[in-house]
């Protein structure tokens, strides 16, 4: 068989090399149209009951993929001229595109009762022009009485401020995004150097828009990386140029190709299926290793170089197929799973890995066809005697010393299972981000002053009408809350009862004790 496809390679060389230029143009342009997932990794399948009452959430209540929050030092309360550049600050964030509004303690309301209509009227905390020190003094006196406040947009224990920037609904999904968000940082900087003040940037959208960069930056990095490493060690192996060049065109090929098949299926790049390319490059080159390799031998033997090709072919073609065929079936093992973006890197990895054995099988015999008979500099690996003493060693080894070999390999699976045993989950959001970045460096900080900016959102569900408003729900959420307040991992909560609590709170003409249900 291998020695029919060897003879139909060779015979029609010039029909396979527009064949695979075709496919590859065409997956090229396939390219164009992927995406970076700006969207958490969906591991969870799409029957699990957690993803499920996530989505039941999501419907409801929707989530809080529209929001940015600022956090900074309370600067702005200090005097009026650091409240006035805050003001003129969040004028400009409301103004940016797809900002509905932004939510802090400078604008946040206070209730008032009114005795004849017997109604609550809102007014502002803070006015919109303050011009003296005692004005504002009074405003942050009357935050401070404000108790729903307190550990949500500002800290009173070290001053510092929360602020909410809500986007229009999906905006931070669509394209442009990136725009968008840094529109949004280059206000913030301008504001950071007029008020000498540090800003954090943070919440659950911030960090998923910032980590698709990273991934899009480092995907470029670990290619190039992957290329320059694979290439420098072809280079030192067969000291020859065209052999690096032919095994790069293989590899650049499958890449293009996954790219495309991935942008095909309506697949995005993320976490997972960003380590596709280089991994195909790292499979990929020992095809051409083994293929220039067994060349190479055949033609010291006899000289003749068409013969060489084909003997390659029959030779090598069959091992490097069951090989990738092998590597294939274990990462097509993720298909069978039911996390989605699991079965997306399975189909595409599997299905590549494939590729890259056609590839390599008809792009290398061919370009050999070409190219000019290797010389005695080209071979001369094949007469390396580090390399033949060291397999020397390892035949020792494998085929006099087999009982060291078993205990070596029980020792190591000792190892490894004791290994196992110390291995920890973790689900922290940036565990793939460097903790010296300063995305993780601003989480830490909100987590620090406001116990952090991740959302746990629980759904209370009372099955009757307007049973969220019911006195007995509304203790029993409050109760719940209490014992969730006491876990320090948790922030303040924010439901229904907190409103409820303002409420009572105005009733009795705005004193504090009197916030609670």
């Amino acid at each position: 068989m291998w020695t029919r496809i060897a003879r139909g390679i060779l015979k029609n060389r010039p029909f396979f090399i527009v064949l695979i230029s075709a496919i590859t143009l065409f997956f090229a342009t396939q390219t164009l149209h992927l995406e970076m997932s700006y969207k958490h990794a969906p591991m969870l399948p799409l029957t699990d009951t957690v993803y499920k009452e996530f989505q039941h959430f999501e419907k409801l209540f929707h989530n809080e993929r529209n929001v940015i929050v600022l956090g900074l030092p309370g600067v702005p309360l200090q005097n009026p001229e650091n409240y006035k550049q805050w003001i003129e600050t969040e004028a400009q964030i409301k103004n940016l595109e797809g900002v509905l509004h932004v939510l802090s303690v400078t604008s946040g309301i206070d209730l008032l009762k009114d005795k004849e209509k017997k109604v609550f009227t809102t007014i502002n905390i803070f006015p919109d022009t303050i011009k003296t020190q005692e004005e504002l003094d009074q405003a942050v006196a009357k935050l401070r009485n404000l108790p729903i406040y307190d550990g949500r947009l500002w800290n009173s224990d070290d001053n510092t401020m929360f602020a909410a920037v809500v986007f229009e609904d999906n905006m931070l999904l669509k394209k442009g995004r990136e725009r968008i968000v840094k529109k949004l940082i280059r206000v913030i900087e301008t504001y950071e150097k007029e008020a000498g003040i540090d800003v954090r940037v943070s919440g659950l959208r911030f960090i998923r828009i910032t980590t698709a960069e990273i991934i899009k930056r480092e995907l470029l990095l670990f290619v190039l990386l992957a290329v320059l490493v694979t290439a420098l060690i072809i280079f030192i192996l067969f000291r020859s140029k065209r052999v690096v060049f032919i095994s790069l065109i293989v590899v650049a090929i499958s890449v293009i190709w996954a790219l495309g098949s991935m942008a095909l299926f309506g697949y995005k790049i993320s976490v997972i299926t960003g380590m596709l390319p280089p991994l195909l490059i790292v499979i990929g080159i020992p095809n051409s290793v083994f293929m220039f390799n067994k060349f190479q031998q055949e033609y010291k033997n006899h000289g003749n170089k068409i013969k060489a090709i084909q003997r390659t072919i029959r030779k090598i073609g069959n091992a490097t197929m069951l090989t990738n065929l092998t590597t294939a079936s274990g990462f097509a093992t993720f298909i069978i799973t039911k996390s989605p973006i699991l079965v997306e890197f399975g189909v595409v990895a599997a299905l590549n890995i494939i590729c890259i054995f056609i590839i390599s099988i008809i792009i290398i015999p061919i370009a050999l066809s070409y190219a000019a008979p290797p010389s005695s500099k080209h071979m001369k690996h094949l007469k390396n005697r580090f390399f033949s003493r060291w397999i020397n060693i390892l035949e020792k080894i494998v085929l006099h010393h087999r009982n060291w070999v078993y205990i070596g390999i029980g020792g190591i699976v000792i190892v490894g299972v004791a290994g196992i045993a110390k291995l920890k989950v973790s689900g922290y959001m940036v565990d793939d981000v460097p903790n010296s970045h300063s995305m993780v460096q601003d989480l830490r900080y909100f987590e620090a002053h406001f116990d952090g900016v991740m959302p746990l959102e629980i759904l209370v569900d009372t099955q009757r009408g307007n049973g969220a408003l019911k006195a007995t729900t509304l203790k029993k959420a409050e109760e719940l809350q209490e014992k969730l307040s006491k876990l320090n991992v948790l922030s303040a909560p924010l439901s229904n009862t907190v409103a409820v609590k303002f409420a009572r709170q105005a009733f009795y003409n705005g004193n504090p004790s009197y916030y609670s249900i």
